[in-house]
């Protein structure tokens, strides 16, 4: 028909109608590109939404006392025994020590089967291995246990002063001798301070 509109390009293939329709170009490639600045504007919005920092403090926030500083959970230092940690010490205090001590003990108790003997002179006979400390303030666990380890004696005097680093079967000992011993049915009792390390 002479007035009828042909459906068909010169080349026989059918038109596009994509192209050649306004309608059919906005359900398609419009559309589609409107969806995708909206979804590009919604990221941009929720990023920045994320990245935000917390406000400022307001003039309430601001008046008020500030909070109680935080303990450190640093590890303390070890060169003192009464910096350690709680835990570290077993028992800590005055002990009388004469023969074969127990150490192991909760108290310690004297006499009671314990590794360090003693001769009728008082010399003490550390058997698990002992050690004489001569720094200005009492050893850390660590330095208690490398001297025992490493300078260890077959016996020592005990006068006075002298400071013993001493391991036994489970523990590390420390004592300070505080007083010349009383010698009580051939055995010497020595006053001393203390530490035994868990």
């Amino acid at each position: 028909m002479a007035g009828q509109r042909d459906s068909r390009e010169a080349d026989g293939r059918p038109r596009s109608e994509t192209v050649n329709n306004p309608r059919n170009f906005w359900r398609t490639t419009g559309l589609a590109t409107v969806l995708a600045a909206a979804m590009g504007v919604a990221g941009t919005l929720l990023a920045q939404q994320m990245g935000k920092k917390d406000p400022a403090p307001g003039p309430a926030e601001t008046s008020r006392a500030p909070s109680a500083p935080q303990k450190s959970s640093a590890p303390m230092s070890a060169s003192d025994p009464s910096e350690a940690a709680p835990s570290e010490i077993r028992w800590q205090g005055k002990f009388a020590l004469t023969s074969y001590p127990d150490f192991e003990s909760l108290p310690p108790k004297d006499n009671a089967g314990g590794s360090m003997s003693q001769d009728i002179y008082g010399t003490l006979y550390p058997s698990g291995g002992g050690a004489v400390w001569t720094g200005s303030r009492p050893p850390s666990k660590q330095e208690c246990s490398d001297l025992a380890d490493t300078q260890s004696r077959e016996k020592i005097d005990p006068v006075p002063g002298t400071q013993v680093c001493l391991k036994t079967r489970g523990r590390v000992v420390y004592f300070k001798v505080v007083g010349a011993g009383e010698r009580e049915n051939w055995v010497y009792r020595y006053q001393t301070q203390l530490i035994v390390w868990n």
